[in-house]
């Protein structure tokens, strides 16, 4: 995932949160620990997150999609809504190519990813 390096640590947390991969991998103890808890499994892909201006995760969004691989936009609207209920009606009322990115996520193979965002910094 490429975020904004300006964007605040809640937001950016809130992004990544959102564009993480859903696959969540087993129990992470079997059988229960011995103070009984079960530890629930964790997503079972990484997401790393990078720094991106607005024009680069624009294209790597566009180059996403060229490519077939599986594009996820965080647009900046979001920043100003609470629920997926109020930034549909932003998002739908703007076309595409004019949606600010805050972030985005690419999904497919590593090596697919890593083709479009090797060259970017981490997030620190």
């Amino acid at each position: 995932m490429a975020t904004l390096p300006a964007l605040p640590v809640g937001i950016t947390s809130s992004a990544s949160t959102m564009l993480a991969p859903a696959p969540v991998g087993p129990a992470l103890a079997r059988p229960a620990p011995a103070d009984g808890l079960r530890h629930t499994g964790t997503c079972t892909t990484g997401l790393p997150v990078l720094r991106a201006d607005r024009e680069e995760l624009s294209r790597i969004g566009a180059r996403a999609v060229e490519r077939g691989l599986g594009r996820c936009g965080f647009p900046a609207v979001a920043q100003t809504t609470n629920s997926h209920e109020e930034l549909t009606s932003p998002v739908a009322g703007t076309p595409t190519a004019r949606l600010e990115a805050a972030a985005v996520a690419v999904h497919g193979t590593r090596k697919a990813a890593n083709g479009l965002t090797g060259g970017l910094s981490p997030l620190r």
